[in-house]
């Protein structure tokens, strides 16, 4: 059964908290991350990368401030944060050496959040706006050795876990439907 708009909305505004949450756990992570082992050669980059953070937090202070008064962020706010996550994010990985380093981990949980809060359409975009974006932060590193299988592993994995999450909010919106049409019955 394809999805309304009001299904949309409902996985908006429910889902609201799940960007609020995965964005204070990249923050956190991300600062850090940041702070535990800083390139002492390259002190302009750890500044940078407090400073995008700290915005963030900033932000995300206003998303979960109006979630906890119970009014809804715009949908077009939550696209918003949501690629200003992709940008810090890849700003992260690319401060700590691209495919060398290890943070880009920080795209499965973004990842998750949207696939569970947005249209499936919208989750594919940012899926390959996100693989775009680590591609060219990770690729000059992946062409040696080993590290071209590495890379493209990693890129599959991003994909899988979008279409996974996608998958699992179909399956819940068609349980919580198939629950309401079993409680309408036995009403009637």
């Amino acid at each position: 059964m394809p999805t309304t708009d009001a299904d949309n909305a409902d996985d908006l505004a429910g889902g609201q908290i799940v960007i609020v949450i995965a964005r204070w756990l990249l923050v956190l992570a991300g600062l850090g991350l940041t702070l535990w082992h800083p390139m002492e050669s390259d002190l302009d980059r750890v500044r940078i990368t407090i400073l995008v953070l700290l915005a963030l937090a900033v932000s995300n202070f206003y998303l979960h401030a109006r979630s906890l008064i119970g009014r809804a962020v715009r949908a077009p706010l939550l696209y918003a944060a949501s690629a200003a996550d992709i940008a810090v994010i890849t700003l992260i990985v690319w401060t700590k050496g691209g495919m060398s380093g290890a943070p880009f981990v920080f795209y499965f949980p973004a990842l998750i959040a949207f696939a569970l809060v947005f249209q499936g359409r919208i989750t594919a975009a940012f899926d390959v706006c996100l693989v775009a974006l680590y591609g060219v932060v990770a690729l000059p590193g992946a062409l040696t050795g080993a590290g071209l299988q590495v890379f493209a592993l990693r890129l599959i994995a991003l994909a899988a876990v979008a279409v996974v999450s996608s998958c699992f909010l179909q399956v819940e919106r068609n349980r919580r439907e198939d629950a309401g049409r079993r409680e309408l019955a036995s009403q009637g």
